[in-house]
């Protein structure tokens, strides 16, 4: 019983290690991929912390009405739908 309980916290201890990993890397792209907005480099800090500062209030709202593991799941659905969705877009097509 204690060995299966164990590896039972050891596989969600993972899980969760797994998926803080993965945001950090997509937060980082995402910050990345933003700086090369324009060839203007103060523009794109001011793009960035303009896109940055509604987020991270419309992420403590979130937070405190939803909750951590709704949002986080709501979250991580959506990303995985999106992925899903970009496997069937057309290569060369424009999305309008």
């Amino acid at each position: 019983m204690f060995l299966i309980y164990g590896l039972t916290i050891l596989f969600f201890k993972d899980a969760l290690n797994f998926n803080r990993m993965s945001n950090v890397f997509v937060y980082h792209g995402v910050m990345t991929k933003s700086a090369a907005v324009s060839s203007e480099i103060f523009l794109n800090v001011i793009l960035t912390a303009a896109l940055e500062i509604p987020a991270t209030i419309t992420t403590a709202i979130c937070l405190n009405t939803i909750g951590q593991k709704t949002l986080l799941s709501g979250a991580m659905l959506l990303g995985g739908v999106g992925c899903c969705i970009s496997g069937y877009v057309p290569e060369g097509k424009n999305v309008n």
